[in-house]
Formats: C-alpha cells, sequence, structure tokens
C-alpha cells in the first residue's frame, strides 16, 4: 500500500489534477472476483466473467469459477479486516492500487477508474474509508460481471459504456473529455452515450 501512497504523491505533487486507474494483466480479474465476491457477499458464479480481453471457453470459466470459490472460502474469516483481506486474497498491484486511491483522495484528487480490478480495489478502500468514493468516477463499463457488482455496491455509474472486455485505462482516458466539460455539459453527453444516433 506504501508503494501506491508514494506513487500518488509523486504524480499529484508534479502537478497532475485527475487520474485514471486501469488494469492490465493475465490473472487480475480472477483476484478482483475473489475481492468484490468476498466484500458483497456475491456468489462467484455471478462474479466470474470471460477472463477480460482474452476470452475462455465454459470448461475455462468453470475452473476459474471453482478457484474464486475455494479463495472465497479462505479469505471469508478476514473479510471484516480490510488489510488482512488483501493480503489473503489481494496481490501486490491490488494493495499498490488501495494506497494509490487512499492518498488521491486524502489529496483532494479525482480518480477515473476503469475496469474490474480499479473497481475491486475500489471496494476495500470503500470499506477502510468510505468517504474517499465521492473522489471517484467509473470510467467505463467493462464485460466483467464483478465490476457491475462493484460499482453498484460504490454507487458508481459508468461514464461510457463502449462495449469492451477489458479496463486496461483506455475507456476512461476517452472520458476525461466528458469529465472536462461543465455539469450540464456532461448530462447531454451522457444522454448521448445512453442513445446513439
Amino acid at each position: 500500500m506504501q508503494a501506491g501512497i508514494d506513487v500518488a504523491d509523486d504524480e499529484i505533487d508534479s502537478g497532475t489534477d485527475l487520474i485514471v486507474v486501469g488494469d492490465l494483466g493475465v490473472g487480475a480479474t480472477t483476484v478482483a472476483a475473489v475481492l468484490v465476491s468476498v466484500i458483497t457477499n456475491t456468489e462467484p458464479v455471478k462474479v466470474v466473467g470471460r477472463g477480460g480481453g482474452a476470452g475462455i471457453d465454459d470448461n475455462t470459466w468453470m475452473r476459474k469459477t471453482t478457484a474464486v470459490r475455494d479463495a472465497r472460502l479462505r479469505a471469508w474469516e478476514v473479510r471484516a479486516a480490510p488489510v488482512d483481506l488483501l493480503a489473503t486474497a489481494g496481490g501486490a498491484d491490488v494493495a499498490a492500487m488501495v494506497g494509490f486511491l487512499i492518498r488521491a483522495a486524502v489529496r483532494r484528487t479525482p480518480v477515473l477508474l476503469d475496469g474490474v480490478v480499479a473497481a475491486a480495489a475500489a471496494l476495500v478502500v470503500q470499506e477502510l474509508q468510505p468517504r474517499c468514493v465521492r473522489w471517484w468516477r467509473a470510467g467505463q463499463r467493462t464485460s466483467e460481471p464483478a465490476q457491475a457488482v462493484a460499482l453498484r455496491r460504490l454507487g458508481l455509474e459508468p461514464i461510457l459504456d463502449l462495449g469492451v472486455a477489458a479496463g486496461d485505462g483506455s475507456g476512461a482516458l476517452l472520458a476525461v473529455p466528458i469529465c472536462e466539460q461543465p455539469p450540464e455539459r456532461q448530462a447531454l453527453a451522457s444522454t448521448a452515450r445512453r442513445n446513439p444516433g
């Protein structure tokens, strides 16, 4: 977590005034699904998707769901202790993202979340520091069901729905110009997104 805090401080000290948090990595959606499943008390079959951009077949999906179920069982006893939950079912990348999100909120710097891993990290932060949520917006909707579950819990509606599978930051970057508009123009952009053409 300290690594994420340090990066956030470096970025904000250098003048960054809007941060996009995304994810890119093999297996990251599995870790995110475990965290979302435990924190929201949602069954693994409802949070396991088809693997972000990679795509998986039915047999692989069943193995992934089993892995999430087994990890959830191991993590269940620490569900009320977010840092212990990270140590049990998270990874160094998610822990760094948690530290980053906390520090950005403390430094009053808005963040666009992109993807299921960022949403899972945000859920952990919400458990630690609920007021941090007011500094975040969801950049885009992905096809990962765990992201939808997490965003519901966070009370965030994605700015864009581009029909993409992964949350590698690219969709949230496309949402940046919308965020820079006055609120009334943001509402128009949101309406156009829902009613293309």
